[in-house]
């Protein structure tokens, strides 16, 4: 079942300034708990290109108009949504031209191979009037493990703080924090989890691992969901 509207490299549609690809990552993340018990979610195409795009409508009605490419923090956005949504990732790039930028071609990695499972929830489902919930957890199961991937998505044109309430997890931690697109491990917490500083239509998305009380596997910056697809066995 299809769940999003065509996908264009904007946040505003550029003409009448309403929400176009914020409202479509907002619909993919919401679209999550549909996916695997009433149909499976059928999404957009992914956009990774640096160049514009040869079938853009507005460029036939005005081939002067210079078409636009997805801003690094947006494009990271798409793509976490977008795993954590569920169901079949889609890249429809020229291949030729994305070859030509290593770094965005390379980033086919992080949500490929396709992980197919796992339970979807939102931690903060009634965030205030007029708000989009902004945290969204992905409980992924392996043969060697069980952990939770939280993305944390900045609607708004500013920056933003967040706290992450562990205690809402399946599960119980302390939890080791290790952060996808920064690199970053973030520590070891319970209770809550502060992620201050988050840049507009930017998103962190965190893999939490139960403390072990041993040196333990934390995260990758291979794949998104940091172990699901990747990593074999880790003891």
């Amino acid at each position: 079942q299809r769940v999003q509207m065509d996908n264009f490299p904007f946040w505003y549609h550029p003409d009448s300034g309403r929400p176009l690809g914020r409202s479509n990552f907002q619909t993919d993340l919401m679209s999550a708990f549909l996916h695997g018990r009433l149909w499976h979610n059928h999404r957009e195409n992914v956009i990774l290109r640096d160049s514009p795009s040869p079938f853009h409508g507005r460029k036939y009605a005005n081939p002067a108009l210079k078409d636009t490419v997805l801003p690094e923090n947006e494009l990271r956005l798409q793509l976490s949504a977008g795993v954590l949504g569920g169901g079949a990732m889609l890249l429809s790039d020229n291949l030729a031209e994305l070859l030509r930028n290593p770094e965005r071609c390379s980033l086919i990695r992080s949500f490929l191979p396709h992980y197919e499972g796992g339970q979807r929830f939102i931690l903060d489902p009634f965030p205030g009037p007029g708000r989009q919930p902004s945290l969204y957890g992905l409980t992924v199961k392996t043969s060697f493990e069980e952990w939770q991937v939280v993305g944390i998505f900045n609607w708004e044109d500013g920056y933003e703080d967040f706290a992450v309430p562990l205690d809402r997890l399946p599960g119980s931690g302390p939890w080791h924090a290790y952060e996808y697109w920064t690199q970053r491990y973030l520590g070891r917490h319970a209770g809550r989890l502060p992620v201050c500083d988050v840049p507009p239509h930017a998103c962190r998305l965190i893999a939490l691992r139960r403390d072990a009380g041993r040196p333990q596997f934390v995260g990758t910056n291979l794949h998104l969901l940091q172990g699901a697809v990747e990593v074999r066995k880790a003891d």
